[in-house]
């Protein structure tokens, strides 16, 4: 029998050498390469340095062709993601795991993983169980996916799901919701479960840079449509998708942060890969939070997370308050807080305060950033922009085929001579050539307004392409 162990500490390591004496084929993945080498001078090549609780891991072990995978680490949500990613990914037949909380036992056991608590009882049940599994949540929906994580959050009061059964909600692509926590009973959801305020749910997910930009969109969306249906996107482009395929009315992404400058993916997008248009813009302020596992002394934290941004716009607090701190760069912000609390060392993350409610961290300083001013504009794009309201502004791009002495100048001129406001110019590569641009406008006024329209077409003669984003009311705040 082929079978694969995850973890090569006290557990791990009496397991695998028990089975080998009789007879059985033995992989032990372990992320600790000192661990490692101590196992394979001992027993020879049984050892593979990874993370068997990645899909790449597993797939780099061979774990499709194991009759057994058996979880030994420390942390209980890292056995678990282990066992549902063999079984719904490889379709392993039996995954067992060690449960280091004797009350997240029931979470095992509802998705049919074998519980065991010592290494004896764990080799006595390996042997004995053989290839006979129990049924098991298949997460049909992540196959092929790379980077699966087990996430424990709690839902919290202002959150839109509030009052919503599941068939009312979208997951975001890449989720499976595998267990909700209500009043203190555990148990499987179905379609007709209601999630409030204060449960906690248990989901595996993709990692994905926008997940945090999701709970900022949220908010945005909110702001922008109290009423409306929100369903929550991994990605820039899967937003510009669900509105094309007609999934979604709208759609909200940033465009522009005060701080860092533009998004050049939703840049990009716009200019090569949607026919959509801006309907509408809102501005939202960033409040960034440092935030810590529960207990964290602030003296004693070391190393402190976040995206290289978040990071950036906070350097002038860290230098001041962490003058000795490690700087460490994550994926996102949302991910900073999963690499805090995995941290050797005592740490802090910079987040927004929505995820140390949905990942339980305890927020230390608030609205650590540095410029106050930090804010993000939003675009809300459509099958069709905004019509005339008085108040609007057109965003707009152009190339041109060839390069000349005040080609630009006299393009620009068309907006000038007409006293044309133009709120933003920027540029951005073709992707044809090096030394070939877009050129990107934003000007007061409607695509129908006739002065506009005389710019565009007067830029038009001199261009060899040019394309309306859209026209739209300018954002005046909140209560437009």
């Amino acid at each position: 029998m082929y079978i694969v162990i995850v973890g090569c500490g006290r557990i791990g390591n009496t397991l695998a050498r028990t089975l080998i004496k009789v007879g059985h084929e033995v992989l032990v993945l372990e992320k600790d390469r000192r661990r490692c080498e101590v196992l394979e001078s001992e027993l020879g090549s049984v050892a593979l340095e990874a993370d068997g609780c990645q899909v790449q891991g597993l797939r780099d072990a061979g774990v499709s062709r194991a009759q057994v995978l058996v979880a030994t680490t420390g942390n209980d949500a890292d056995n678990l993601a282990a066992c549902q990613i063999a079984k719904a990914i490889f379709n392993v037949p039996t995954t067992m795991s060690v449960v280091n909380r004797p009350e997240n036992e029931a979470f095992f056991e509802q998705l049919g993983v074998d519980t065991v608590v010592n290494a004896a009882q764990l080799v006595l049940s390996t042997l004995e169980k053989e290839i006979a599994g129990r049924p098991f949540v298949h997460l049909t929906n992540l196959e092929g996916t790379e980077d699966l994580r087990l996430v424990s959050l709690r839902i919290p009061e202002d959150a839109a799901v509030n009052g919503k059964s599941l068939n009312q909600i979208q997951l975001p692509p890449d989720t499976f919701l595998t267990l909700v926590v209500k009043d203190g009973e555990t148990f499987v959801p179905g379609e007709e479960t209601v999630l409030n305020s204060g449960d906690e749910v248990i989901a595996v997910t993709s990692a994905s840079e926008e997940e945090v930009l999701w709970e900022v969109l949220s908010e945005a969306a909110f702001l922008y449509d109290a009423q409306a249906r929100q369903e929550p996107f991994p990605s820039i482009p899967a937003v510009a998708t669900a509105v094309s395929s007609g999934m979604a009315d709208e759609g909200i992404v940033p465009i522009e942060n005060s701080l860092e400058g533009s998004v050049t993916y939703t840049l990009d997008l716009l200019i090569q890969e949607t026919s959509l248009r801006i309907k509408h813009e809102l501005v939202l302020p960033i409040e960034h939070c440092l935030m810590v596992k529960e207990g964290t002394e602030r003296t004693s934290i070391q190393a402190i997370y976040s995206h290289p941004q978040a990071l950036a716009q906070c350097r002038g607090f860290l230098e001041r308050c962490f003058p000795k701190a490690e700087h460490l760069a994550s994926l996102s912000t949302a991910a900073a807080v999963d690499d805090m609390k995995a941290s050797k060392v005592p740490a802090a993350a910079i987040a927004p305060r929505l995820s140390a409610e949905l990942y339980g961290a305890q927020i230390i300083a608030r609205g650590i950033q540095d410029n106050a001013s930090n804010v993000t504009r939003f675009v809300v794009l459509a099958q069709t922009d905004h019509e005339p309201t008085g108040c609007d502004k057109t965003s707009l791009c152009f190339s041109f085929a060839d390069d000349s002495p005040g080609l630009l100048y006299r393009a620009l001129g068309e907006f000038s001579t007409r006293n044309i406001n133009l709120a933003k110019i920027e540029s951005r590569p073709t992707k044809s050539s090096l030394g070939r641009y877009y050129f990107l406008i934003d000007c007061e006024g409607h695509r129908e307004d006739p002065i506009v329209k005389e710019a565009m077409q007067g830029l038009e003669k001199m261009c060899s392409m040019l394309k309306v984003f859209g026209s739209y009311p300018k954002w005046v705040g909140p209560q437009s």
